[in-house]
């Protein structure tokens, strides 16, 4: 019995190769060449005004389509945005950018499922004149799709605050670029 069933085994092998190659070739494609990710990041400084300023509210025209989220989630009056980056990441990759002064983004793309992606974020004050190191502020890992906003907010920079508004503007699935 033990023999037939070795045969049939060994037969639908034999006769159907692709299925099992076919599998193992993609998993091979996606691990040699995994889906790439364009994200934007907008750094934003948050701040209220002076005493001697007026309490008036006032935020950047050029954050316009986030005004309503930042009134929302924050308690500031002052909104303004000081740069806009754009990168590329990888799936299974870990990168670091200078947000401002020496603020320190790592983003990690941990996995891409249904069109959803979660990352991980860490937000580091670095110690002068480094590159690494230095003083995390903010660590947390995130899952969202493509065209969504993430607000990250809370460090001390400059008058204000920094806010990070962080936007996946399009995954390039496997084997094309995301240009």
């Amino acid at each position: 019995m033990t023999r037939k069933l070795f045969s049939l085994v060994l037969t639908l092998l034999i006769l159907f190769p692709a299925t099992g190659s076919a599998q193992l070739g993609s998993t091979q494609e996606k691990a040699a060449n995994p889906p790439t990710a364009e994200i934007e990041y907008r750094v934003i400084v948050a701040s209220e005004s002076g005493a001697s300023e007026s309490r008036q509210e006032k935020i950047d025209p050029r954050l316009s389509d986030l005004e309503g989220e930042l009134k929302r989630l924050f308690r500031f009056n002052r909104y303004r945005l000081v740069k806009v980056q754009k990168d590329q990441i990888k799936l299974g990759q870990t990168k670091r950018t200078t947000v401002a002064g020496n603020l320190s983004l790592t983003t990690e793309w941990k996995s891409y499922s249904q069109k959803r992606l979660t990352l991980g974020l860490r937000l580091d004050r670095l110690k002068k004149g480094s590159l690494r190191g230095g003083t995390k502020l903010i660590g947390t890992t995130i899952t969202m799709r493509p065209g969504a906003i993430f607000l990250l907010g809370g460090a001390r920079y400059e008058e204000g605050y920094v806010i990070l508004a962080i936007k996946v503007l399009r995954v390039a699935p496997v084997g094309r670029s995301s240009q």
